[in-house]
């Protein structure tokens, strides 16, 4: 597949994933979670990452308790992702998804973004914790990401690395 090709579908992705988000956003009260995986490069799903999505739901479960699943399991171009809600305030839902993915070296590949009833969604840094930074180096993760300081094979071989974990059947689900 062309880059471009790539890039327009990604975009499309994002588009019914944001789709999808509204929906649920206009059906709940409570703080909603937009739960996916965030794997650099162009192969979202290497082996380990279901593994390492059912693990995150299992500690969502395991850290929130009870949560109201708002839509479906789905997969796209870009990953699993699914979204719940949660009665707790974004404040304290932002902590304990923080804590979720800081549970483990290879949770660092998934996304929990949390969602205010109010349709803000509230970043690391909103309660006080620093941005993300990058999977190999100590910079932002924003900053590599904008100006590709690392190439691809490299950033590969890593997230293969995180993965590895999570490619064990007694882990979990070991689809993709």
């Amino acid at each position: 597949m062309s880059y471009a090709k790539l890039q327009t579908e990604i975009l499309l992705a994002r588009d019914v994933r944001e789709q999808v988000l509204s929906a649920c956003q206009q059906t709940t009260e409570e703080s909603l979670v937009f739960v996916s995986t965030a794997i650099p490069g162009r192969n979202k799903t290497p082996y380990g990452t279901y593994s390492l999505f059912h693990w995150a739901l299992a500690e969502i479960e395991r850290v929130f308790g009870s949560v109201r699943w708002q839509s479906n399991l789905s997969h796209d171009l870009l990953g699993p992702y699914i979204l719940f809600s949660t009665p707790r305030d974004p404040e304290e839902t932002k902590q304990l998804c923080v804590e979720i993915e800081e549970a483990h070296p290879a949770a660092r590949l998934m996304d929990l973004d949390v969602y205010s009833a109010s349709v803000e969604r509230l970043g690391r840094e909103d309660i006080g914790f620093p941005p993300r930074c990058c999977l190999l180096c100590d910079d932002l993760a924003t900053n590599c990401i904008r100006t590709h300081r690392h190439d691809s094979k490299t950033l590969n071989a890593h997230v293969t690395r995180l993965l590895n974990a999570f490619s064990d059947k007694t882990i979990g689900c070991n689809a993709g």
